[in-house]
């Protein structure tokens, strides 16, 4: 459980990560591709798990994803507005 948890957190730092780097040249993109890359994985995982019709622990351990990974790219936001200032 905590090495699934460890790899998602390294999941979402990538994601926000290669989103930034995808608006290389244009600094007020790139929070903006970056939150989008990070929060467009636990879309797409909730909807296979709905599709598929997976257990309600698969569905909660997305939910609970989004809401850590809402928590960190919210956190990600608020540092890239004030190194902005």
């Amino acid at each position: 459980r905590v090495l699934d948890e460890a790899f998602d957190n390294e999941l979402l730092k990538g994601a926000l990560a290669l989103g930034a780097v995808c608006a290389w040249h244009d600094p007020a993109a790139r929070p903006v591709a970056a939150v989008a890359a990070a929060m467009r994985n636990p879309g797409l995982a909730l909807l296979i798990a709905t599709v598929n019709k997976m257990p309600p622990g698969v569905v909660a351990s997305v939910i609970g994803y989004t809401l850590g990974a809402a928590l960190v790219v919210t956190a990600f936001v608020v540092w890239q507005g004030r190194r902005a200032r």
